[in-house]
């Protein structure tokens, strides 16, 4: 038969399935390894990198306006945001990011960034969830021109 093993680490569960009865000292480990392997992938990606292979996957795709949009939303963010590795990334780092892009662009800019930046998280990190506050936009009254009489 086949031994399943699962252990929980930072809210995720991870299994080892072994063909074999493990000795307590070899299942520990195989989940250490296992761990390892998981942490090694996670420490690979930044933000910024993320984002590139992010544009490049929807090149074909998307609309040339879409693409520039995205260059645009990504050259928009602090170094600090892109430079951190994205498995790192909580959802106050991304409400701290969007308080900073608030204080130069306008509402609806910032919700667009705030898309881009959901969007490549929702692919690299699915577990995070994001409960970020956007500022809201005023509602633009018609101006009507005065008629001559």
């Amino acid at each position: 038969g086949s031994y399943r093993m699962r252990k929980m680490y930072k809210g995720k569960m991870y299994t080892v399935v072994t063909g074999y009865k493990p000795t307590r000292k070899e299942a520990i480990q195989l989940m250490a390894d296992r761990l390892n392997q998981v942490q090694e992938n996670h420490q690979r990606m930044t933000f910024r990198d993320a984002c590139e292979t992010y544009i490049e996957s929807k090149r074909n795709v998307l609309s040339p306006a879409t693409i520039r949009g995205y260059k645009c939303a990504a050259k928009a963010l602090s170094n600090s945001f892109l430079d951190e590795n994205i498995h790192d990334i909580t959802a106050a780092d991304v409400q701290t990011e969007v308080n900073r892009l608030a204080k130069d662009h306008s509402p609806k800019t910032v919700r667009n960034y705030h898309g881009f930046i959901s969007t490549v998280l929702g692919i690299f990190c699915p577990h995070l969830k994001l409960y970020t506050t956007c500022r809201k936009g005023s509602k633009m009254s018609p101006i009507y021109p005065q008629t001559a009489t």
